[in-house]
């Protein structure tokens, strides 16, 4: 009787492990995922350029459309990528990650930016 309990007691505790471990993980990946493509955005507000070359190819390969083409190309990349920051800051709080922490870092860089292009831009 007391073999039976440690080995359901084993199970259950190697469980939980396996399942914070996973969810740890999908967690730590998808704020990986949204750091990135905030850097995505914040590279295409740097260099326009790239970000046209990058839609030209898209559109000429027909993986968009020219509606989104033209969504794609009048969006405001530093509003893209600050709110990229913020979700990863907001949705994935986990202690230790590193992505949490690099984007709370890149928020401060792009958030005064992005606030100037909201005074400069016309009412």
């Amino acid at each position: 009787m007391k073999r039976e309990w440690f080995f359901i007691a084993g199970t259950v505790a190697i469980t939980l492990g396996m399942a914070w471990g996973m969810a740890r993980h999908e967690q730590v990946s998808r704020a990986h995922d949204a750091y990135l493509q905030g850097e995505n955005y914040y590279a295409w507000y740097r260099d326009p350029a790239a970000k046209k070359l990058y839609l030209d190819e898209e559109l000429s390969s027909q993986r968009i459309s020219q509606d989104q083409y033209s969504q794609m190309m009048n969006d405001s990349d530093l509003k893209n990528a600050l709110a990229c920051y913020a979700s990863v800051v907001d949705l994935f709080p986990a202690q230790g990650n590193v992505w949490v922490e690099a984007s709370a870092e890149r928020m401060k860089e792009v958030e005064p930016q992005y606030e100037a292009c909201l005074k400069r831009a016309p009412r």
